[in-house]
């Protein structure tokens, strides 16, 4: 038995992701996605008629950064050195502060009126339930408020929400009012801080000038004999530049009469010589006291110009202070320049809730919501509905996909395919022969068994019809119902189930006498024969073997209806003893470890599976919609007819 090799496309699997895809599951389950956002839309629309009016009422304000300085001592000075950004929102905390809240709510009493307008608060109030708790004044009247400053710009646009449009007025403008008193407070606060300041340097500068100028008079008194001309030559240094000059000349004298004494007159010096002498010493002795004199005083002359130098820095900080502080009482208040550009009025139209927006948004949170339901109930859905995941579950090629027939009662579906010629589902069933053809040479499908992993998967259907097709096409064909367990064949032939394969693998029969013709040209059938406790004995009897070679010789098809595999034998034995065996999954029913291990089982057995068959899929609903309905309709009268998204997708994909 050959086996047959599964087409390497089939083996490569993409990571990559595919956007058709995320668009087929949306498909398949548009439903529960419609369902979803009709919901949303109705909760949507009884909110907001249920929800009450709320006005908005909106202030203009201007807010410029700068602060007018009303002194250069820096301590009320101008520009912020911080970013802006942090200034202006500094200023929208502030308008939002708890403060101007209470100040606000006292101001106009507005303990009563003050409503909360959230959309949570009111869909809690409209289903009751709002606990008896006191409300938060302050959080409700700051969650009311909207501040929107106006791009490239000093303006910021201050809003409020209430239920009355005057009262939204009434608190808007109070609100900017309070705001500008807050910080002309904060300002005369500052600024009164700033002359205290200033008064108390004044006056500790004034006490510490009044010294330093004590100081000076007191010393100079002490030191009187001090005097400093107006080249700021003292005295001392006046009189040791004289007595240098006078020894100078006396040194010249007497060396001028040293130079005309004789040698006689050298040894016995005359009176003049000793009087220049004398002179000289004197005026050295006059100027070493001098000398000793003048360092004494140096000192004093040093701490005398440090006392006045001292005395002239505290009178000029004493002037500079001073000026300051006539400045200061002269200088108008400088402040933050906050002014209120348009003062707001009473609303005439509501601002909320908008019933457009809120549909809007209703309905795409519905799509959202349910496109989330269906990924996730695709995630957790562990059974298969789409051919490419199964062909990549079984690494088998999937050989046809038979669509589901819901306007049809189940005993006609077997003949479908003979009945309606050119309906969709038996061009489903000539697709699956054509795969089969081309998969498998004709030695491979002489014997073809058709199974599936537990009943009522479409196994008897598939059967029926894959042999209506193939004797359609002028082949001979014998279909053999094999599930003694069961017998569904003889039903839809309306044949009587006695003298079929059980009276022939027991002896009771010749194959002559079980092969009964049908209406359908070319197609012979075999029912089950009588029930029998002991079915795997039978197909595993050598009568089963011997009689289906022989039908393999006499006919061109031989296709065999079996037990599933999910718990028997009789599919294994069937599966090895045929030259081809087609695996049969319900689309959406069977769970990928089941269709798994049948089949390993049937591979265990040395089954040759040559490929899948998804059955009873839900065209409208699937990935297969688009084309395969869209030729039918182009081709087939009898093809059913699209749904409005399958137009829909036609039409987007002509654009």
């Amino acid at each position: 038995m050959k086996n047959t090799y599964y087409p390497e496309k089939l083996l490569e699997t993409s990571e990559r992701l595919d956007l058709r895809e995320f668009w087929h599951t949306i498909v398949r389950r548009k439903r529960l996605i419609l369902l979803f956002i009709m919901v949303m839309f109705l909760l949507s629309l009884i909110t907001t008629l249920l929800m009450k009016p709320v006005y908005r009422a909106s202030t203009l304000l201007e807010i410029e950064r700068k602060i007018a300085s009303v002194t250069d001592s820096g301590f009320i000075n101008g520009d912020d050195p911080r970013d802006t950004r942090d200034f202006y929102q500094t200023q929208y905390e502030l308008i939002k502060s708890r403060s101007i809240a209470t100040k606000v709510i006292k101001k106009l009493k507005l303990a009563d009126a003050i409503s909360n307008t959230g959309v949570i608060y009111q869909l809690k109030s409209i289903l009751h339930l709002n606990n008896n708790d006191a409300p938060d004044l302050e959080k409700v009247f700051i969650d009311n408020i909207t501040i929107e400053p106006v791009n490239t710009s000093r303006l910021v646009l201050l809003s409020y929400d209430a239920e009355d449009p005057k009262v939204a007025a009434d608190i808007v403008n109070a609100i900017a009012i309070a705001f500008i008193e807050r910080n002309q407070d904060k300002y005369k606060a500052a600024t009164k801080d700033v002359k205290k300041h200033l008064e108390a340097q004044l006056k500790t500068v004034q006490k510490q000038l009044n010294d330093a100028d004590d100081a000076v008079t007191q010393f100079g008194q002490k030191y009187s004999s001090i005097t400093i001309d107006e080249g700021g030559e003292t005295t001392y240094s006046f009189r040791l530049k004289k007595l240098l000059e006078q020894l100078t000349e006396a040194e010249q004298k007497k060396r001028s009469i040293e130079a005309t004494l004789t040698s006689a007159e050298k040894q016995n010096p005359p009176t003049e010589y000793k009087n220049a002498l004398n002179e000289e010493k004197s005026l050295r002795i006059q100027l070493e006291k001098e000398k000793a004199s003048a360092l004494g005083m140096e000192s004093n002359l040093r701490q005398y110009k440090r006392l006045q130098e001292n005395s002239k820095v505290l009178q000029a900080t004493y002037e500079n202070l001073l000026q300051q502080l006539k400045q200061f009482n002269t200088a108008k208040s400088g402040n933050s320049q906050i002014s209120i550009v348009d003062v707001a009025i009473p609303p005439k139209k509501k601002n909320k809730p908008k019933l457009l927006l809120n549909l809007f948004f209703g309905t795409f949170l519905g799509f959202l919501l349910g496109t989330a339901y269906a990924f996730l109930i695709e995630y957790l859905d562990d059974t298969i509905s789409d051919s490419d995941e199964l062909e990549r579950l079984t690494k088998l090629p999937n050989l046809g996909i038979i669509p589901s027939v819901t306007d049809r009662p189940p005993n006609e579906i077997g003949l479908l395919s003979y009945h309606e010629v050119h309906s969709h589902f038996a061009e489903a069933f000539r697709t699956f022969r054509t795969s089969i053809k081309f998969l498998a040479e004709d030695s491979e499908s002489k014997l073809i068994f058709i199974t599936s992993t537990r009943s009522g998967e479409g196994k008897s259907t598939t059967a029926i019809n894959l042999a209506t097709v193939y004797a359609q096409s002028g082949r001979s064909v014998l279909l053999i119902d094999a599930d003694l367990r069961n017998p569904s064949i003889h039903k839809i032939f309306h044949e009587e189930q006695n003298n079929g394969l059980s009276e022939l693998l027991s002896g009771n029969a010749e194959p002559k006498d079980v092969i009964r013709p049908t209406e359908i040209s070319d197609l012979y059938i075999i029912t089950a024969g009588k029930f029998s406790h002991d079915p795997i004995g039978l197909i595993s009897n050598l009568r089963m073997e011997k009689m289906l070679k022989l039908a393999a010789s006499k006919y061109d098809h031989v296709i065999i209806d079996g037990a599933p595999v999910l718990g028997l034998s009789d599919a294994l034995i069937l599966s090895n003893l045929s030259t081809a065996t087609v695996f049969v999954i319900q689309s959406g029913e069977t769970d990928k470890n089941t269709i798994l291990s049948s089949i390993n089982r049937i591979k265990q057995a040395k089954g040759n599976i040559i490929g899948t068959l998804l059955s009873f899929v839900d065209m409208e609903r699937s990935d297969y919609a688009y084309n395969y309905l869209e030729y039918n309709a182009e081709n087939n009268q009898n093809a059913p007819k699209q749904g409005k998204l399958s137009s829909l997708f036609k039409s987007l994909k002509k654009l």
